[in-house]
Order: structure tokens, then C-alpha cells, then sequence
């Protein structure tokens, strides 16, 4: 039994993404992308030159991204949950690309997803409604993206929001570390900066009756986010594109209980990222079900 976290279902990257869902026969156009890479390595950074490699290829992967957002099919998600064991997908939707009402049809067609809901910025002074209105029609969760939606966590329209969601009960698995995920010649802009670890650290600090997890545990900024979160007790972390050293780091610093396994589906395949998990766990068959299943199994009511 595994539950992955941290998934998308639909192109959360350009206008109108949910049309992706319910579209067959999709597979991306790159062989071997450079994303592959990094699963192969199950995503250990080569020692001397890791970071000056992946600077030197940020245009590649920002398109092997794009491609992979792409193919964010239901057909695609479901044959790789039954290829890799996983019971359980989170699907997290980002507004205005994907917004709950794409995801919640295949949700309630299986009992194997998990339909999250989105900040609809674009209601504006709606969005109270709408975080409402989806909690009654079965979201399990919200997802933040201060880089994507262009808004930061401390912006006082997400702390409106999460005042809400605070009274629904909900848990907030929000993006944590700086990225990028458009080319320079793309007319659409995001916002790396929002990405800083201090925006998420004042949010979880001003909201501590809330579940939050930090997406990626911080991504390539993980010892901050251990230096900055773990003391955090309503702070969980998840696994996505971190390696098995790394893994074994969040456990010994947020404690067993506060680490969930996560794919970040399809911009991450499951089976290198559950390999990671298993690495990091050894022979340690309690704590891979903890990781793999039970803390996301316990946060999201499936017990």
C-alpha cells in the first residue's frame, strides 16, 4: 500500500490544462529527457559539478517539465499507480490552469484518488466560497503555489484563505523552494523568489492550528527548510527529488511521523522516487510503510 502525496492530474502549466485529463494515447515527445537523469542517479547530484550541471541545463529540463506537464493524462496517472504499486494518488490541482472541478469527475469515479482544491484567485473576494463549496464536495486538501499563481504565502489574500481553511479542517500542501518553470521567450512569467524558504516559515509560524506540508522538502533548499521547519510541529515535508541520504536527514530531523512519500507526478516518476524511499529506509520495513502509507494514510482520513 502506498499513497504518493504529492501528484498532478492535468497540465498545471498553461491555460485550460484540464482538457489534458480525459485525453488517451498521450506520451511525451522527449527520449531519455534530462529529468531522466536525475531518476536514474535516484536523484543524487554528481559531487564535483551537480549544481553547475543542472545550471547548465535549466532550459533542457524547464522543456522536459513542459512535455511531462503535458501528458498529465488519467489514463497516464493510473497505468503508472498500477505499474508501481501505488494505492493512493493525491491529485493537486493550480487554478487557473487546473481547478478542482477538472479533477473531482475521475475522483469520484475512483476511490483511489485524492482530489485536493486550489486558491481560485481569479473569484477574488469568491474564493472563501469556493474553498467552501469544494471542502463539501469531498477536497481533502488545498494546495498553495506562491511561484505559479504569482502571489506569496504572506500576501494578505492567501492569509484570508487559509483562515478558511483552518476552519474547514483541511490540511495545505504548499510548493516550498525556489524554481523556475518557464523559458525566458515564454510570455508568461513566474516568480522563483516566492519559492524562499522565510515566506513559508512566517506562514507556518502565523498558522499553527494548521496542517501544512512543505512540497519537496524545500527542493534543492531542503537544509534550510530543516534548519527553518522542522521545529514546526504542524509542519509534515514530502519526498519528491530528494535522494535517500536526504531522506533519512528529514526523518532524523521532523521525526517519522512527519515525513510522507511524494512523486510530484508527472514532472517525477513514481518508481525512482519510492526507490529513494526504500534506499533511505534500508531494512527498516516499519518506517517505509510509515513514509510510504501510513503518516498520508492518518492525514488524509483513510485509517
Amino acid at each position: 500500500m502506498i499513497i504518493d502525496a504529492h501528484a498532478h492530474l492535468g497540465d498545471i502549466l498553461w491555460p485550460d490544462g484540464g482538457r489534458v485529463i480525459r485525453r488517451e494515447g498521450l506520451s511525451s515527445s522527449f527520449f531519455l529527457d534530462s529529468i531522466s537523469l536525475d531518476e536514474a542517479l535516484v536523484f543524487r547530484e554528481p559531487k564535483l559539478f551537480g549544481r553547475f550541471l543542472r545550471l547548465l541545463l535549466a532550459g533542457r529540463i524547464t522543456r522536459a517539465e513542459q512535455a511531462r506537464s503535458a501528458c498529465a493524462s488519467l489514463e497516464n496517472m493510473m497505468a503508472s499507480m498500477d505499474k508501481n504499486g501505488v494505492s493512493h494518488c493525491v491529485c493537486l490541482p493550480l487554478a487557473p490552469c487546473v481547478v478542482f472541478e477538472d479533477i473531482a469527475a475521475p475522483a469520484g469515479e475512483s476511490n483511489r484518488l485524492l482530489p485536493f482544491t486550489t486558491l481560485r484567485l481569479d473569484l477574488d473576494h469568491k474564493m472563501e466560497e469556493a474553498l467552501k463549496r469544494d471542502a463539501q464536495a469531498g477536497s481533502v486538501g488545498v494546495k498553495l503555489h506562491a511561484i505559479l499563481q504569482n502571489t506569496s504565502y504572506t500576501d494578505p489574500v492567501t492569509y484570508r484563505a487559509l483562515e478558511v481553511i483552518q476552519s474547514l479542517g483541511l490540511p495545505v500542501l504548499f510548493h516550498c523552494g525556489e524554481w523556475a518553470y518557464y523559458l525566458r521567450r515564454d510570455p508568461r512569467r513566474d516568480t522563483p523568489h516566492l519559492g524562499q524558504i522565510s515566506y513559508a516559515k512566517k506562514m507556518v509560524a502565523d498558522f499553527p492550528d494548521l496542517r501544512f506540508i512543505a512540497g519537496h522538502a524545500g527542493l534543492f533548499e531542503v537544509h534550510e527548510a530543516i534548519r527553518e521547519l522542522a521545529d514546526f510541529k504542524n509542519v509534515a515535508v514530502d519526498t519528491s527529488f530528494q535522494p535517500p541520504e536526504i531522506i533519512g536527514e528529514l526523518v532524523a530531523a521532523f521525526g517519522p511521523d512527519r515525513v510522507l512519500f511524494g512523486s510530484d507526478w508527472p514532472f517525477g516518476n513514481q518508481g525512482p522516487c519510492i526507490k529513494s524511499v526504500k534506499l533511505a529506509c534500508r531494512n527498516d520495513k516499519p518506517l517505509a510503510n510509515r513514509i510510504l502509507y501510513d503518516n498520508a494514510a492518518a492525514l488524509f482520513g483513510l485509517t
